[in-house]
């Protein structure tokens, strides 16, 4: 009897545990990319904008789970124990889920964010938030903060610049010099060009075929610094190495952003009906020290968006 007891007690518990670790058509899925903050921030975001969308608890989609697949890239959805075919859309954060989605989930709406290189996906089943902000935009933050009127960009050949980019010069007396890395012409070809034209700022952009390691950004920081050239980083950690000025974009907001573009797609819109957006939110940080020794008094807000002096 005791045995009988046991072996029920233990097949009742493997039917709860699947049933609890099974997913249904009503649930959001989200892969992300690792336990790096931002990711766990857009998580954040989009499970609480879920829970507060009386939309989403009236069609019933109510329950969020999510998975950590950094660990397991080389694994197909089945082995997380997924039946994808039923979902209604899966949520990506970070390149690596979203590359893992892609390439093993057909059929199904991909909704994808913190991605830099988001044009690859266009003709897949994709849309999200990418981290591009118009450099366009930028140059003329950049320059308004610390009064550069010359500003280079290092980029791959395959990297989207903003057109407007180069208007700037007509339109606001801003001279952009836009270099394009590859095999032969090294980010170093580019830095003594920069040199030899007395190019007051670089601008960075989030292309990782040019700041392709920690190890070269820190030496792009470094060289700036040592040439007396202005440098725009692409995040807050940025101003810790030697960054002037810096973007810093809240994550929690962009899982709000991408919540109601899943949204869009469970009310019947196709992917190719939403286009790929930037983050809705920024704010600027000036490096405290840059303030100080270059004797700047830059406005609160540039261009409608917030600035931040930063103690690195």
């Amino acid at each position: 009897m005791k045995r009988f007891i046991s072996l029920l007690f233990t097949m009742t518990l493997c039917i709860l545990c699947a049933g609890g670790s099974s997913v249904s058509a009503k649930d959001l899925v989200i892969f992300t990319s690792g336990g790096y903050e931002a990711y766990k921030d857009v998580e954040r975001g989009i499970e609480d904008a879920v829970k507060r969308d009386l939309l989403a608890q009236r069609l019933g989609y109510v329950r969020v789970r999510s998975y950590d697949v950094s660990k397991g890239l080389d694994h197909p959805p089945k082995a997380l124990g997924l039946d994808v075919k039923q979902l209604p859309l899966i949520f990506t954060i970070g390149t690596p889920a979203t590359n893992f989605a892609l390439e093993n989930i057909h059929g199904v709406p991909i909704v994808y964010s913190l991605v830099t290189s988001w044009w690859r996906y266009s003709t897949k089943n994709a849309t999200g938030v990418h981290l591009k902000i118009s450099e366009a935009l930028l140059a003329r933050i950049f320059s308004k903060t610390i009064g550069a009127d010359t500003i280079a960009v290092l980029c791959g050949k395959q990297w989207p610049l903003d057109k407007k980019l180069f208007s700037l010069s007509r339109l606001y007396d801003i001279h952009v010099y836009l270099f394009r890395i590859d095999k032969e012409h090294s980010v170093y070809d580019a830095l003594k060009v920069i040199s030899q034209k007395g190019i007051k700022g670089l601008l960075m952009v989030p292309d990782t075929a040019v700041y392709d390691s920690p190890q070269t950004i820190r030496f792009v920081l470094e060289w700036c610094k040592k040439n007396h050239v202005f440098v725009m980083g692409l995040s807050r950690a940025y101003l810790k190495m030697g960054a002037d000025v810096a973007i810093e974009v809240p994550f929690y907001p962009i899982g709000e952003q991408v919540w109601a573009m899943g949204k869009e797609i469970l009310l019947g819109k196709e992917v190719a009906e939403i286009p790929p957006e930037p983050p809705r939110e920024f704010q600027v940080l000036l490096n405290e020290q840059t303030k100080e020794t270059e004797n700047l008094e830059p406005p609160q807000r540039i261009f409608g968006v917030p600035v931040v002096i930063v103690r690195p």
